[in-house]
């Protein structure tokens, strides 16, 4: 006689909310599903995965940080600072506590820090793909708009001038 298979027998990890038929008691992977606290994990993990965009410019700024020359090809080539000139300078400031300082190096460096706060959170919380991308979207162009309009500003002497 054939012995009844795990899911007649109402296996366990079937009852706890686990998929079952084979799999070993691993965690469903429906993000509808929120009565296992390992789907919660996916699901933060998939969510997670929205940012993995942001930490090579992230580590390749922090590198960068750590030269103690400058290190903009557009300064170099032609001779003029970049939108960002002064950021790396003006986070090594704003984590050191020192927001006028920041400032100074880059005018837009604490409102971008709160951007990026926010964009982690909505990262994580944003239920559909559909709302990340076009609060993503929306925060990326207005930065762009933001640094060109400021990097204009400062070569007609506003917000301390370019910085040097």
């Amino acid at each position: 006689m054939p012995t009844p298979s795990r899911a007649s027998r109402g296996c366990p990890s079937q009852i706890a909310g686990f998929a079952g038929s084979g799999r070993g008691g691993i965690a469903s992977e429906d993000p509808q599903r929120s009565d296992s606290g390992a789907s919660e994990i996916g699901l933060l993990r998939r969510r997670a995965k929205r940012l993995k965009d942001a930490v090579p410019p992230l580590v390749l700024g922090a590198v960068l940080a750590l030269v103690p020359f400058s290190t903009c090809a557009l300064k170099w080539t032609l001779h003029v600072p970049c939108p960002l000139c002064g950021m790396t300078r003006a986070c090594l400031a704003l984590v050191g506590g020192d927001f006028a300082r920041a400032s100074a190096f880059q005018p837009l460096v604490v409102p971008l820090a709160v951007l990026g706060v926010v964009a982690v959170g909505v990262a994580l919380g944003a239920r559909e793909e559909r709302s990340w991308r076009a609060f993503a979207r929306g925060a990326l162009f207005a930065s762009v708009v933001a640094l060109l309009v400021v990097w204009v500003a400062r070569f007609f002497g506003a917000f301390g001038g370019p910085v040097a």
